[in-house]
């Protein structure tokens, strides 16, 4: 946010605008202290409604969900695959992105490899938000997979939220 309130067109809208909402506790945490300016963190629990798909979750399963493109600019698809070796065969990490695309094929070629395809759910095409959301309400938990080498993890720590965040929160997982 510092970043933020330092360009010229943002202190326009800071002689203008005096409360702020922001979507999530740690961020209204980290706003930064203005005199005059006041914040409240307010998560949005509001999600469209859309179709809903039946999904076979055997019992005893545990499903993580992880949204977006397969791309390893952004996501520590190796920790996952690292740690992923010490679960069980009941937790299911499922890719809610299109494994055909960006790294795509190269996840797909590194679980091959490890052996790992009872750990991990793909998709051979762009997955539809009613398909999406009905793996997400389906998850026990939806992980973010941001890491530290991703060009703006600093802002994810500070004063950004990523969808799958937003997501989480709707959905209170």
């Amino acid at each position: 946010l510092r970043k933020l309130t330092e360009s010229s067109g943002q202190k326009w809208i800071m002689r203008k605008v005096k409360r702020y909402f922001v979507l999530a506790d740690f961020l209204d945490k980290n706003f930064p202290d203005i005199p005059g300016l006041k914040h409240k963190a307010m998560s949005p629990v509001f999600l469209p409604e859309y179709r809903t798909i039946p999904l076979e979750k055997k019992p005893g399963d545990i499903w993580i969900v992880i949204g977006g493109s397969l791309d390893f600019a952004r996501r520590d698809y190796m920790a996952l695959f690292q740690e992923g070796a010490r679960y069980n065969k009941n937790v299911k990490f499922i890719l809610l992105g299109d494994s055909k695309h960006f790294d795509g094929p190269e996840v797909k070629r590194l679980i091959k490899e490890r052996g790992m395809e009872d750990s991990f759910v793909l998709f051979d095409h762009f997955v539809p938000n009613d398909e999406f959301y009905s793996y997400a309400r389906l998850a026990d938990y939806i992980m973010l997979l941001v890491h530290e080498d991703a060009g703006e993890f600093d802002s994810y720590l500070h004063y950004k939220i990523t969808g799958s965040m937003l997501i989480a929160f709707a959905l209170r997982k």
